[in-house]
């Protein structure tokens, strides 16, 4: 009170003379007080000789409504604060989640007892490293199972701890904890990454992230905006509960990752929630788990710093496995987030019975999962024509007027159109060259296929009117005018279905057909091949 009334005293005759305006002020306040010449407390009486800082050359600036400085700066949190770092038991692998054992490699968590107990066989040149399992290692670093034993599998001749039940047990709990849940979809497989028992699991009052991975897989003309609007619209069809928000995101380029970072701190910080990634097996969510560590600085691979040498199968990098082998994550992984007042945890995948790639090799899986933005190639076909997709499905135009085909798959797919009464006479003598993956005998291990039927109304040329889901592999835009009979074979038990078009209006390239078929290839207008051919030599017919 005492300062503003000073101020609205000096600030009339602050360009005058320096004792003037300090005695006009002294006798002015002295008067609005009612003391007389007693200055109140914290007031000291003025002489000559002083030459108060308020008084100085910049004192406009001070007395002005923001005292002459610019809005303070937003106040950051302290690195400190932001730090993310793995933090699992002792005994238990920090790529995966599983428990140490040392007496039988075929099961999950095997190391050699001299690693598990850091005995003789470690160099002392070599720094100490978190140790991680045999699996992990073949995974990381040669990108294969130790075994086949270990692979996560539908059957009963599993071992308990690779079966896709024991992973909806686990995340059945996270229904009982009062936690934010972060769900992963892959928006290049939507269908077959997404987890039908997804809300029994997440549970009815906790908030839910919704996170559709991999869209640097999709069309480049293909808007943000319109992916977003599909994607929920999509979960409400399915019977999803309404998401607390919607992000669009690449985990392995880290595009659209900084607000969704940003989003799920705020909300841990300021519920004092714990979050957990849930998701299908290879949706992504241990790679982005990887990225949040290195986004709040540590660890998440790199070299080994210079002078050190990196020990095969010991985690120097302080990152989760990751492999597009379905069910890498075999148990909860904690990452610490906010200097440990809360907790980020990578679960395990769900292996969806219905996806194509639960039947498929590592090798195999090497081809069928995209790695970059696929080649789509469009065909136009009329009744009797089909379309071999390598040797794992097989795309029919039974009855109808023509319409146009645009192929959404991996580049390392086969796309091979031919007469659909020679569908068995090609299958039998390419199986493997041409049409692979997979190889013959690996198709002939597959089993039977089983044919889905579909009624397809067309919505005119400027519109897709269906896409055709083969969960695992990829999608068929199908568009034209009238109505078709369509109908895809593919390996038990894939669930072939069909969706709203995700490209709904298609873009230039897909509008008329762009490519031809040479016999063995499919080739551009200017005689570029479009996509991978198979390994054979000879043409189809």
């Amino acid at each position: 009170m005492f300062v503003a009334t000073f101020l609205s005293i000096v600030r009339p005759t602050l360009r005058a003379s320096r004792p003037a305006a300090l005695a006009a002020a002294r006798r002015a306040l002295a008067t609005r007080m009612g003391d007389g010449d007693s200055l109140p407390a914290g007031f000291r009486e003025w002489r000559e000789d002083d030459a108060p800082p308020a008084l100085d050359a910049d004192a406009d600036a001070r007395v002005s409504g923001d005292f002459g400085r610019a809005p303070p700066p937003r106040l950051r949190r302290p690195a400190e604060e932001l730090a993310a770092a793995l933090e699992v038991p002792d005994g238990v692998c920090q790529g995966c989640g599983s428990k140490f054992q040392a007496h039988e490699e075929s099961l999950p968590g095997y190391v050699p007892e001299h690693v598990l107990e850091g005995g003789a066989g470690r160099s002392a040149e070599l720094k100490p490293k978190a140790v991680i399992c045999q699996r992990c290692h073949g995974l990381r670093y040669k990108n294969a199972l130790p075994t086949d034993a270990l692979r996560v599998r539908t059957d009963d001749a599993s071992p308990a701890e690779l079966r896709p039940e024991r992973f909806r047990q686990l995340l059945r709990g996270i229904a009982r904890k009062r936690c934010v849940v972060v769900a992963i979809v892959d928006v290049f497989d939507f269908h077959g990454s997404l987890v039908p028992d997804l809300p029994q699991m997440i549970g009815d009052e906790n908030p839910l992230v919704l996170v559709a991975n991999k869209a640097d897989l999709l069309p480049p003309a293909v808007s943000a905006a319109a992916v977003e609007r599909w994607v929920r619209a999509e979960c409400r069809s399915v019977g999803l509960p309404a998401a607390h928000s919607l992000h669009l995101v690449s985990c392995k380029t880290g595009g659209g990752l900084p607000p969704l970072l940003e989003k799920l701190e705020g909300m841990m910080a300021r519920n004092r929630m714990d979050a957990y990634v849930v998701g299908a097996a290879n949706a992504g969510k241990s790679t982005f788990i990887n990225h949040c560590l290195k986004a709040f600085g540590s660890g998440g691979g790199g070299k080994a710093p210079k002078g050190e040498k990196r020990r095969a199968g010991h985690a120097d990098d302080g990152a989760i496995t990751t492999s597009h082998l379905p069910g890498t994550t075999l148990g909860f992984v904690r990452v610490s987030m906010l200097a440990g007042r809360q907790s980020l945890y990578d679960s395990p995948g769900i292996v969806l019975p219905g996806q194509l790639t639960s039947l498929l090799d590592t090798e195999e899986l090497a081809d069928v999962v995209p790695k970059k933005r696929a080649d789509h190639a469009t065909l136009r076909l009329g009744e009797g024509r089909s379309v071999l997709l390598g040797g794992l499905a097989r795309v029919h135009m039974r009855a109808g007027r023509p319409f146009l085909f645009t192929f959404y798959l991996a580049n390392a797919v086969p796309v091979h159109p031919t007469a659909t009464a020679k569908v068995a006479e090609v299958v039998e003598k390419h199986a493997g060259g041409l049409l692979a993956p997979p190889s013959a005998e690996r198709l002939e291990a597959m089993g039977e296929f089983e044919e889905h039927v579909f009624e397809i109304d067309g919505r005119g040329w400027d519109e897709a009117a269906v896409d055709v889901v083969i969960p695992g592999l990829g999608w068929v835009s199908v568009t034209g005018s009238g109505s078709c009979t369509v109908s895809v074979e593919a390996p038990r038990p894939t669930a072939v279905v069909t969706r709203e078009p995700l490209v709904a209006v298609p873009i230039r390239e897909t509008r008329k057909t762009l490519v031809k078929f040479t016999g063995s290839k499919l080739t551009n207008k200017r005689g570029k091949t479009m996509r991978r051919k198979g390994a054979a030599k000879t043409k189809a017919r």
